[in-house]
């Protein structure tokens, strides 16, 4: 499979001033366990997994089961780090089933949806904590430590709030698809990671653009499928 060179943009982190070319959207991040850091792929839900509209209906990104399966069987875990409303539900829990029938309604796939292919899916608990604002993502190094933290988007601006963070980020550009032979483990290790101690959010807090006034641990409702 070719993988081209002009797919993905990276954000603060910029490999020979080069654009990473991966039909991959997939955001890798790794989570701590008590033996080994593991790889955590985050993905954004729109453009990234689904593409289309609530009027229109939704299909898959081309290639992104076949890429999440792939990952998965490289000893990854594939997240999501998703925008939803804030009147969706008033607890995590009833925003995670309105996002599961808001999407399962409207997708036009022979293959449903199973949300049992994330390990776990964040989403904000407030319309203020939305991405691009940095909650979402501090909360996303927070359940990575001590391990590497990624994030793929289509949209640029979350992007780049992604990388002054610290998390390693790219851009999936428009009318992509995801290559499922991605060596994710050799992408990762191409990169100098901004905080060498993942573990301590200071510098992503000091980088953050406004104070963050809410303990990252609740920043984001974060569930198991």
């Amino acid at each position: 499979m070719k993988v081209g060179m002009n797919f993905f943009r990276a954000g603060y982190l910029q490999l020979l001033n080069q654009v990473l070319c991966i039909s991959l959207f997939a955001s890798s991040f790794m989570m701590g366990s008590p033996t080994r850091a593991q790889d955590v792929i985050y993905l954004d839900l729109g453009e990234v997994v689904i593409t289309g509209n609530p009027t229109d209906g939704y299909k898959y990104v081309p290639g992104v089961l076949e890429a999440i399966d792939a990952m998965r069987a490289q000893g990854k875990k594939v997240a999501l780090l998703s925008n939803i409303p804030e009147s969706w539900g008033a607890t995590c829990e009833q925003k995670f089933e309105k996002l599961k029938d808001f999407v399962g309604s409207r997708l036009h796939e022979d293959i449903p949806m199973d949300w049992r292919r994330f390990d776990f899916i964040v989403v904000p608990p407030f319309d203020r904590y939305r991405k691009p604002k940095p909650f979402m993502f501090l909360s996303a190094l927070s359940l990575g430590c001590p391990g590497r933290v990624a994030y793929v988007g289509e949209d640029l601006e979350e992007v780049e709030a992604a990388s002054s963070l610290g998390l390693v980020s790219f851009q999936k550009l428009p009318d992509q698809g995801l290559p499922a032979g991605l060596d994710l483990e050799r992408l990762l290790s191409t990169f100098q990671f901004q905080y060498p101690d993942r573990c301590d959010l200071s510098p992503a807090l000091e980088a953050a653009k406004e104070p963050v006034d809410v303990d990252v641990e609740i920043a984001a409702c974060v569930q198991t499928p």
